[in-house]
């Protein structure tokens, strides 16, 4: 196999700058995600996102 046919089968990222980041114990909160990857790290949030998220992550318990 050549180089060109290895990078060819690689997923592609289309990740953007911008990205939101959350991380906290009962964190109320409404945000826009504005094209961009949402991720959610903690206990007892209630997160609100409105515009378009390009992905939505979510991490711990409650």
């Amino acid at each position: 196999m050549t180089a060109g046919a290895l990078a060819s089968v690689n997923p592609v990222a289309h990740a953007k700058n911008g990205d939101t980041h959350i991380t906290g114990q009962g964190i109320v909160r409404t945000i826009d995600c504005n094209e961009s990857t949402l991720i959610v790290l903690g206990v007892g949030n209630q997160i609100f996102a409105v515009g378009n998220c390009w992905a939505v992550t979510v991490q711990g318990s409650g």
